[in-house]
């Protein structure tokens, strides 16, 4: 979730970029130090204070709102080996961060010193203090500690400090080597206890703290031009900045590769910090004056099938059919991938949108009106063609070798094309046809009418309306075992299962009311692409909700800011989805196909303890206590 009124800027290729400054909460636009505490929070640095950050609102810690904070100026947030959170001030002093509580351990006094960027491990309360002061006594320490150094401790004795084009090793307050170097402190880092440094002559180099000497690692895939590194209190999580992207450097073997994250960083405006969730779904870049950017991947990616060569206005999208293990067939009969656009129909004659169906044999089948059309793909598209005793085709269905047609007026069923059932279906006005078919328990055949759901027997003809559903208008049609699920077109979704209809309650904003279709994924949820965006439920949910009466459906949302160029899917229309071999799901929408992968949906909800930061009543704040609770 998002601030509502953060700043949507220019994002790259598959994520979406959001800017946070000091009129969405932040209390100004320096964002020097980020790091993740054990709850899961973002806590940065700013010189306007200390700032939490829960994924929906900003909290500063500051003198005005925490009587403990001594300085407003915060610097660097480092971890202990303990794996609780600390942070440095403008005045030296030291705060320790312990469930989401700031104490003050080490007291600056109020005399500006400095340590220049104090990064990764906590080296220990007393020798922070020793550092200090010995950075404001020795004059060679000063030049080596100031700003534009990088002062990092390996262990509760060792440390180093790297300026001056140079490395000085220290041993508790000790300067015990300099080491030289062709590179600027931003050219550093830290991981798992080791110094690394990218020298403009040697390549990326090792430190060893024990002997004072650097060893060449192997590099694969480093970008050209000057990087600066970033990382921070995360020991695991090293990114470096080119010219213009941002990669993650990962370790392999002795030696490291660079992974780019995104090209075309928005920013103009110098990095001082990055951190990412344990996921990489989520980025973070704190920067010098343009405040926080947020980096989030987007899981739907929208595929925009042109009008025409000479227009950047895209199609409107229906019937989607599986083409090969990575390519779909769309409604016009054009052939699209996520990387490939084939705008010349694969099809001799030119389709209707509304179906498209492909048989056990492999031959695809479209619609011109009150025609069927079936080409024999293996015999490079040779094509038959039947008329439909009724118009507007729009749902086919196969049932072992009987194919399943129905529109306007009527359905019908034909076996190696010769129509051997049809039953006559009056509409009852200009926009009443069938949708969408399905076997339903029984044998029976279900249709999707805009006047509810009708039951066909095949062995008589018979065709009545299904108790239950009059007043609906049914657009899709779903079964599992003996659940049926119908997708209405204003009326949300209904269940019927052991004779009894159910509808499932809409979520808070009603949503989730025309749906188009249904997909399962092997993880449990449903999938259902509306007019407002693309909706799922857990079935485990619907079980208990169904069986019991219990608990809620709770239907999470996705769109626009995952990647869909619209919230309006299209359906009314068969297939309304397309899952391919390679895992995809295509769904046709306003805008062209989206495309994502259900499997790999980060899950929707906050699955931890939820935290109680504070209670007022009406108005009025109380304390509170964790053995006794509210007072």
């Amino acid at each position: 979730m998002f601030l509502s009124f953060a700043i949507r800027v220019s994002g790259q290729d598959g994520w979406l970029v959001r800017r946070f400054t000091a009129n969405d909460g932040l209390p100004q636009n320096t964002v020097r130090s980020m790091a993740f505490d054990e709850r899961g929070f973002l806590w940065m640095t700013s010189e306007g204070g200390l700032v939490r950050y829960d994924g929906l609102n900003f909290r500063t810690f500051a003198r005005s709102t925490d009587p403990v904070v001594v300085e407003d100026r915060m610097r660097h947030l480092l971890r202990s080996p303990e794996g609780w959170l600390y942070v440095n001030d403008g005045a030296q002093s030291l705060y320790r961060l312990k469930n989401g509580r700031l104490s003050l351990v080490v007291d600056g006094n109020g005399v500006i010193g400095s340590l220049g960027s104090l990064a990764g491990s906590f080296p220990s309360e007393r020798l922070y203090q020793g550092m200090v002061a010995e950075s404001l006594r020795d004059a060679a320490l000063r030049k080596y500690s100031g700003g534009g150094s990088l002062v990092m401790a390996f262990d509760s004795v060792r440390w180093a400090v790297h300026g001056d084009k140079r490395i000085v090793l220290h041993e508790a307050l000790r300067a015990v080597r300099s080491i030289p170097v062709n590179a600027l402190s931003g050219r550093s880092f830290q991981l798992n206890g080791t110094m690394y440094v990218d020298d403009e002559d040697r390549g990326l180099l090792r430190l060893d703290a024990g002997r004072g000497d650097l060893h060449t690692v192997p590099v694969k895939g480093r970008p050209h031009g000057k990087l600066d590194f970033h990382w921070g209190a995360r020991m695991d999580d090293v990114f470096a900045l080119s010219a213009d992207a941002l990669w993650r450097v990962v370790p392999v073997g002795e030696g490291f590769a660079f992974e780019q994250v995104f090209s075309g960083l928005p920013l103009n405006a110098p990095v001082l910090s990055v951190a990412a969730t344990s996921d990489g779904n989520t980025v973070f870049v704190g920067t010098a004056n343009k405040g926080l950017y947020r980096f989030d991947r987007q899981q739907l990616r929208t595929i925009s099938i042109p009008v025409g060569s000479n227009t950047q206005e895209s199609v409107s999208t229906y019937a989607v059919l599986p083409f090969s293990d990575s390519t779909v067939l769309m409604n016009m009969g054009w052939e699209i991938g996520e990387r490939m656009k084939r705008l010349t129909s694969v099809l001799p004659l030119s389709a209707d949108r509304f179906a498209l169906h492909c048989d056990n044999a492999g031959n695809i089948w479209s619609v011109r009106a009150d025609t069927l059309v079936k080409y024999d793909m293996s015999a490079g598209g040779a094509w038959v063609r039947m008329v439909v005793p009724f118009d507007h085709v729009s749902a086919i269905m196969q049932q072992g070798d009987t194919l399943w047609v129905a529109g306007v007026g009527g359905v019908a069923a034909y076996v190696e094309d010769r129509m051997v059932f049809h039953v006559p279906i009056a509409p009852s006005g200009p926009l009443d046809r069938s949708y969408d078919l399905c076997m339903a328990p029984g044998g029976r055949v279900w249709s999707a009418t805009t006047n509810g759901v009708l039951e066909l027997d095949p062995l008589t003809g018979a065709v009545s309306p299904l108790a239950g559903t009059g007043g609906l208008h049914a657009r899709a049609l779903h079964r599992e075992g003996d659940r049926m699920f119908v997708g209405t077109y204003g009326q949300g979704v209904h269940v019927h299962q052991a004779g009894t209809w159910t509808q499932v309650p809409f979520d808070p904003r009603h949503g989730c009311t025309h749906v188009h279709s249904f997909v399962p994924d092997a993880q449990g949820w449903i999938w259902m692409p509306t007019n407002k965006g693309l909706f799922r439920m857990e079935r485990k949910a619907l079980d208990r909700w169904l069986a019991e009466g219990t608990g809620t459906v709770e239907l999470a949302s996705h769109g626009e800011d995952e990647g869909a160029a619209t919230s309006e899917f299209n359906g009314g229309c068969t297939p309304a989805h397309a899952r391919l071999a390679n895992g995809m799901v295509v769904l046709p929408s306003m805008e062209g196909l989206v495309w994502f992968q259900p499997e790999t949906m980060p899950y929707p909800w906050p699955r931890g303890p939820i935290y109680v930061d504070r209670l007022e009543v009406d108005g009025v704040l109380k304390s509170w206590a964790v053995t006794k609770g509210p007072s």
